[in-house]
């Protein structure tokens, strides 16, 4: 979490120069959920797509010790909450509706609800329709002042009591930048050209008129009464059952004029996959999960589905996350005099997997490479350079390992160790056989890139090498690069 416990404890918290007073969004969200979202196919898959990923990735609640360790809660008033936020909603839908309105308008508001007597902390939280609501503006000093929501009725909520997660917005200037830029607005044209497209296969479809002309070649012409027969005729079978597709037999002199749809009428149909493109696009997923079938191979498809989460999913759920915990999860920590955080577990995403085992597989290639140049016929700093250009291993860390390989930790017994059972310490010599192994140099490994990649706590880490593998703290912190 952040240094500060809630937005307004930031003391560097910046305002925006701003007069004060009402002002509009000129973009129409209204429009765009109602003729755009509810009515365009692929606008509506693309979102989709989106929000339920992210209202389906398992969220944990912990609380952070000072030791930076986490415990998992599983119980208590905001674990409930977190399974039911409303009466008519489970968590998961209220997630995925928040997605909904954050990517279609680029802003989310969310309003909690305070009990009487029971504390002040909410304890019901509701979705706004970002279409109704309007930001009133308080001047320099408090920027927002209150949210008016415009549905049924008029309803103003005081800032605290709402939670706004935003886009970035570099267009406006004054109250304007405190709404979200809608990715549709920079999409516009993209959403309007296909809906323009549907709208226009719709009416090919509906008024392409006949799909053939079959006429008489016999010398003499038919007549009108034998041409209303025919036709009857010909209809009654091309609409029986089984007949969609099937060519006719007759023992007149007959020809048949094939009518198709022209050749603009089909690139008109074909031009809509650029369209779907452009909104793929605007979205940051791959078009190739929305029936795009250029370039789709499985390999592509796997790609596509990580590439789902990494870019488009993962990004907006963490910025969700962030504005919910420091808002409402903030306010439960006071409440409960704990340092609670609600965190996506990613480990249960199937298409993420793979990249642990790719990495798994690359440490164990690593590990035995390690190996070799610990045993090669060469002096102590050419091994030390080596293994720090080819396999990046840390000066400190290569020292350890030198010194491990020479004492014959992990194989036979250490020079340096008393033989007489009293003075042996069973612990110290069951970490440094740890250090000097394959799987104790991985681990070490390991923990050097969680650190890194901010999984793991600096901590946390500096516990582990510590306990684990009995390093100093000064020399685990070396370690580790912290």
């Amino acid at each position: 979490m952040l240094g500060f416990t809630n937005v307004n404890d930031n003391p560097y918290y910046n305002t925006y120069q701003v007069s004060g007073g009402f002002r509009f969004q000129d973009y129409n969200a209204t429009n765009v959920i109602k003729d755009g979202y509810a009515k365009n196919a692929d606008l509506y898959s693309i979102v989709r797509k989106i929000s339920t990923s992210a209202s389906t990735v398992p969220l944990k609640l912990y609380d952070i010790k000072a030791d930076g360790e986490k415990e998992l809660i599983e119980d208590g008033e905001l674990y409930n909450l977190l399974q039911q936020p409303n009466r008519l909603q489970t968590f998961t839908e209220f997630l995925d509706e928040s997605m909904i309105y954050l990517l279609l308008s680029g802003n989310n508001y969310i309003n909690g609800y305070k009990s009487l007597g029971m504390g002040d902390v909410f304890r019901e939280l509701n979705n706004l329709a970002s279409q109704f609501v309007t930001i009133e503006s308080g001047g320099i000093e408090n920027p927002i002042k209150s949210y008016l929501y415009q549905d049924t009725r008029n309803i103003t909520f005081d800032a605290d009591d709402v939670m706004q997660v935003k886009y970035p917005n570099p267009k406006g200037d004054g109250a304007d930048r405190l709404y979200g830029l809608s990715p549709l607005e920079a999409g516009s044209m993209a959403l309007q050209s296909s809906t323009n497209i549907y709208d226009a296969k719709g009416n090919i479809i509906t008024n392409q008129g006949a799909s053939g002309i079959l006429s008489d070649q016999s010398e003499r012409s038919m007549r009108p009464e034998d041409a209303y027969k025919l036709q009857e005729a010909w209809d009654k079978k091309q609409k029986a059952k089984g007949g969609f597709g099937k060519t006719l037999v007759s023992s007149a002199n007959l020809a048949y004029l094939q009518m198709g749809m022209s050749s603009s009428d089909l690139q008109l149909i074909e031009n809509g996959v650029i369209d779907l493109r452009s909104l793929c696009n605007i979205y940051a997923v791959p078009s190739q999960l929305f029936n795009d079938v250029a370039g789709t191979t499985f390999n592509n498809m796997d790609a596509a589905k990580k590439s789902l989460y990494t870019e488009a999913v993962l990004p907006n759920l963490n910025l969700w996350l962030q504005s919910f915990n420091n808002w409402f999860i903030a306010d439960w920590s006071k409440h409960d005099n704990k340092n609670y955080c609600l965190e996506a577990d990613i480990s249960s995403i199937e298409v993420l997997q793979s990249n642990q085992k790719e990495e798994a597989d690359k440490d164990k290639v690593n590990m035995e490479g390690v190996n070799i140049v610990l045993n090669m016929p060469i002096g102590n700093e050419a091994k030390i350079q080596i293994l720090k250009e080819t396999y990046d291993v840390s000066s400190e860390l290569a020292n350890i390992l030198l010194v491990e390989s020479a004492v014959g930790v992990g194989g036979g017994e250490s020079s340096n160790l008393e033989s007489t059972p009293e003075a042996v310490d069973q612990n110290a010599i069951a970490q440094a056989n740890l250090r000097g192994s394959v799987g104790g140099v991985q681990g070490i490994l390991s923990i050097q890139q969680s650190v890194a990649s901010g999984i793991t706590s600096v901590n946390s880490a500096v516990t582990t090498m510590i306990e684990i593998y009995g390093f100093d703290n000064a020399t685990a912190r070396s370690i580790l690069g912290v």
